[in-house]
């Protein structure tokens, strides 16, 4: 178990079971509270409940959000996950998000995408890793949850349907559905991707579902964020899907997020975090407005080409992007090669970049 909510605990006699369910209503109780009385700890079931809570995956911090590298030939190129994964973790990263935002999974077959869970598992040992189920009909992303679970996969993020749109209703239930892995879910909220976006009574009402660790909010509505923070709190997992947000978010009392940017420049999202964590707030606006810089060149048109485009001249692997991306125009590949640069000029002697792949 991984959350809070009714425990399906299995007792052999009445008697049990009527133990249990006192317990069960007993732990509810705190997991709807923000603080907790003296009488508190002199119950059994209080110390059942931090027990259990201290087993759950708990997603906070800078979360990479990987591309699916291609090869020329559009094929999908393994190793170059393998590298972009090595190349993470002498970066400082800790966790990653694989076939999420970036990760171009709804170009890819379902054994494609099983390939690359198997390939990012080979490489993870020592990171949180995520994988995005947000393609196919909702059976198959079942599928997909099954089988990164059976990977060891920490969570799988999930999304509302795109194009049919849905009731919160309807996305309740499919959530719902979708626990029935029993795999811990990160709720992603993305009203450009899936025209349609959640409220802040559906997300609560999500967070009560015992699979469910966190959000990614991608809408950019920073009141929506206060309250899902004042409505979920922790252990909740309030992450950002906007990287010019991270700093913001986390000053509200988010917990992180998933960021393309930290694809290519996760050495200035670790030192971000690191900062906020000691109060070195000088340097943190540095790193902020540094990922700014890229941030604002990567979602002009076709992410994530801009993305691979800034990959490529640190010399990682990324390739091509499938249909329907193709290539940006040359001014806007210019923009992020600028961009680049000026990050690296920005941050000299503030931030130590992977020497094996040098800012072009």
């Amino acid at each position: 178990m991984w959350r809070h909510g009714p425990m399906k605990l299995r007792t052999a006699s009445a008697l049990g079971q009527s133990w249990a369910a006192w317990i069960i209503s007993t732990v509810d109780r705190f997991t709807m509270r923000r603080s907790y009385s003296l009488t508190d700890y002199f119950q059994p079931a209080f110390y059942y409940y931090k027990w259990r809570m201290s087993f759950m995956y708990y997603p906070r911090g800078v979360i990479s959000s990987m591309v699916t590298c291609f090869n020329s030939d559009g094929s999908v190129d393994l190793a170059g996950v393998g590298e972009n994964i090595k190349f993470q973790k002498k970066a400082g990263i800790k966790s990653i998000c694989v076939l999420g935002g970036t990760g171009e999974a709804a170009a890819m077959t379902v054994e494609e995408r099983h390939a690359v869970m198997e390939e990012t598992m080979r490489h993870a040992d020592g990171l949180k890793v995520t994988f995005g189920v947000l393609a196919g009909k909702p059976a198959e992303i079942l599928e997909d949850i099954k089988k990164a679970k059976s990977l060891g996969a920490d969570a799988c993020m999930v999304m509302a349907p795109p194009f049919v749109r849905p009731s919160a209703a309807d996305v309740e239930n499919l959530v719902k559905y979708y626990a029935t892995a029993h795999q811990p879910l990160i709720i992603f909220n993305t009203p450009s991707r899936s025209a349609f976006s959640m409220s802040a009574d559906l997300i609560e009402r999500l967070n009560r579902i015992e699979e469910v660790v966190g959000i990614k909010d991608s809408s950019g509505d920073m009141a929506l964020a206060q309250e899902i923070r004042v409505r979920c709190p922790h252990p909740y997992g309030l992450l950002t899907g906007g990287d010019n947000l991270y700093f913001i978010t986390r000053a509200l009392g988010g917990d992180g997020g998933i960021l393309a940017s930290a694809a290519a420049i996760p050495e200035v999202c670790v030192a971000l975090d690191e900062a906020l964590e000691v109060g070195d707030y000088e340097k943190a606006r540095q790193c902020h407005y540094a990922i700014k810089l890229l941030d604002d060149v990567l979602y002009t048109a076709s992410h994530p080409v801009p993305l691979k485009t800034a990959m490529k001249l640190r010399g990682l692997p990324a390739g091509i992007c499938r249909p329907p991306f193709t290539v940006i125009t040359k001014e806007h590949e210019n923009q992020v090669i600028a961009a680049m640069r000026q990050i690296r000029k920005n941050l000299d002697g503030i931030v130590n970049f992977v020497e094996e792949y040098p800012i072009g």
